[in-house]
């Protein structure tokens, strides 16, 4: 949010320019020129100044991760931009990462024959830690609270998944859910909830799970939590994107690979009644492919939604306000 009204930073996923997209008018300005082709993920730190990108090599076999930090340009240049883009690679063979909700660090895994190693790093590698060694190889990690880290075996409904907590800084794992088929997690911004999803037959439902009662209630709306953000201002509030209809297949490998896809609605769901409130309902003159929401975020005062159409990686707004 700007004085002058509120803007959606983003990264360019075919060039790697950093854009401000101006929500209240369309206008884009870009923020910075710097050309890095083939970006697949982008993770923005809290103030907005410092990126994680993750893109292909030219052979598109090894996935390179690259911390990028905005620098003002101090001399006119022929792109015209207020910034251009330095940084440094980070650890090669990256299984997952997570930026910090609370300074410019990030969390991470990295993959290796015997298993792996969970670090913790300013977000161009330097003053690096190491959590955790696992023999296990394939995890994703969440960064929910300023200590705590979320570690989620990752999802097939062919094997049981896992969920852990470990300290920020190091120490000793503990299981906070599991065994669940094709289980997949997103946890609250306080660690004391999970919504979660596993497979069943050939859908997915989908639960709330409490920590401190060790209670399992079944959600409201079938989804899957990586179409979900907490709410930060309301510790009872979810918004999340809502398949209208559910195929049946083999969730959420189907999903993942990209075979099936859902068009959404978007709703808001207060965990503690169960009650939910419809708040778009995208039709084909607005999004004729539909609309397959992931990565969803809010902004500070959360008046805006923002998330990507998975069906072709547009950015998408919905302004809450309304």
């Amino acid at each position: 949010t700007t004085k002058n009204g509120f803007s959606a930073r983003y990264v360019d996923r075919s060039t790697g320019s950093i854009n401000d997209a101006r929500i209240d008018t369309g206008e884009n300005i870009k923020v910075s020129n710097t050309i890095i082709p083939r970006i697949q993920e982008a993770y923005m730190l809290p103030m907005g100044e410092e990126f994680v990108l993750r893109y292909f090599d030219q052979s598109y076999e090894i996935a390179e991760t690259f911390g990028a930090k905005l620098v003002k340009n101090t001399t006119s240049t022929s792109t015209n931009t207020e910034y251009s883009t330095d940084g440094s690679f980070l650890d090669s063979d990256i299984e997952s990462i997570t930026v910090s909700p609370s300074d410019a660090r990030v969390a991470y895994v990295v993959g290796g024959a015997s298993g792996s190693t969970v670090h913790v790093s300013k977000s161009d590698g330097t003053v690096k830690s190491t959590v955790l060694t696992s023999p296990i190889r394939e995890w994703l990690v969440q960064w929910p609270k300023a200590d705590t880290l979320a570690l989620t075996t990752k999802p097939s409904a062919l094997s049981p998944g896992y969920l852990y907590f470990i300290p920020s800084k190091g120490g000793a794992m503990e299981k906070a859910l599991g065994a669940a088929f094709g289980l997949t997690t997103l946890v609250s911004p306080a660690a004391t909830e999970i919504l979660f999803s596993g497979s069943d037959k050939n859908t997915f439902g989908t639960a709330l799970y409490t920590i401190k009662t060790k209670t399992q209630t079944e959600f409201p709306l079938k989804t899957l939590p990586e179409k979900c953000v907490w709410s930060k201002k309301v510790a009872t509030q979810i918004f999340c994107a809502v398949p209208k209809t559910i195929p049946s297949a083999l969730y959420p490998d189907a999903w993942y690979q990209g075979t099936i896809s859902f068009s959404d609605e978007l709703w808001s769901i207060n965990t503690t009644d169960g009650t939910a409130s419809l708040l778009a309902s995208p039709n084909a003159t607005v999004a004729p492919r539909g609309i397959d929401a992931i990565h969803l975020s809010l902004n500070k005062e959360e008046t805006v939604l923002l998330f990507i159409n998975k069906k072709e990686g547009s950015l998408w707004v919905l302004d809450l306000r309304e």
